[in-house]
């Protein structure tokens, strides 16, 4: 499976998910777009573009649930 997550900075999320709905559409039902709008503010990025210890953290929680579900591990 191939989870392809919205970049935390917002960059190019059209693409990404234009790019994913095309996979799809040409027979590949493993991958996904995750849309991941909200979950981290600056002060959980190490740099303002990656995210610190705290923000691996929160992205992980936010991000297990879902894996979890496609795997039907939920």
């Amino acid at each position: 499976m191939i989870f392809a997550l919205r970049t935390f900075k917002n960059r190019y999320p059209a693409e990404t998910r234009a790019a994913v709905t095309a996979v799809a559409a040409a027979g590949d039902p493993n991958v996904f777009f995750v849309d991941t709008d909200g979950w981290i503010d600056s002060s959980l990025l190490s740099d303002s573009v990656h995210p610190n210890d705290a923000g691996h953290r929160a992205i992980a929680a936010k991000l297990a649930p879902i894996v979890a579900a496609k795997l039907h591990l939920s």
